[in-house]
């Protein structure tokens, strides 16, 4: 009689667990983790040289190439990959800051819910999470935040780049949106992730 094999299949790793030999450098707390960077990562760059304290920063983009780059006490992360991938290899409230430009914008509602999902796991308690949208988008953004435990504590919208402080990023989109319409303006919203106590207050 044959004797029939069991075949050894991958064991599915969970979200923040990271996987043995990963590029992901190994560090408890991340500062700041900017999802759809762009292939240059001027946000989290313009951070790096801002900085005045150590701080730890990803950029994640799958434009990126992976390299890190450490620099007066600061590591600057470049990942090159999905932000719905690379979000399950960062461990659970492990994150201060999280930032998004336009990403949610670019994706569709599948995708946008898994995000969201990492999003709210990776913070810490009472992390923050910065996003830039399309203003007619803001209905179906606050409730996705709303839906993941979040609370929105500011909304701005970007006019004109005002000063050299503004991210070089808005001017180049400040150009492509204004022949649009004005649902088409950027939007900058903050919000913070909710505590166990206040996700049950009703």
């Amino acid at each position: 009689m044959k004797q029939s094999r069991k075949r050894k299949g991958k064991k599915k790793r969970k979200s923040g667990q990271v996987a043995k030999g990963s590029r992901r450098s190994k560090v408890k707390t991340r500062n700041f983790v900017d999802l759809g960077a762009g292939k240059d990562a001027e946000r989290a760059r313009e951070i790096l040289e801002r900085s005045k304290r150590k701080r730890t920063i990803t950029a994640i983009d799958p434009k990126l190439e992976n390299e890190t780059i450490k620099e007066k006490g600061n590591i600057l992360e470049l990942v090159s990959g999905k932000a719905e991938n690379e979000l399950k290899l960062i461990e659970n409230d492990s994150v201060k800051v999280i930032n998004a430009d336009f990403l949610f914008n670019a994706i569709n509602k599948r995708q946008r819910e898994k995000i969201m999902a990492e999003v709210q796991r990776v913070l810490m308690k009472r992390g923050r999470l910065y996003l830039t949208i399309h203003q007619g988008d803001l209905p179906l953004i606050s409730s996705l935040l709303e839906k993941n435990g979040f609370e929105i504590t500011g909304k701005k919208l970007i006019e004109k780049v005002q000063g050299a402080k503004s991210p070089a990023i808005y001017a180049n989109l400040l150009k492509s949106v204004r022949a649009q319409g004005t649902e088409f303006i950027p939007l900058r919203i903050a919000a913070v992730k909710k505590t166990k106590q206040q996700k049950n207050q009703k």
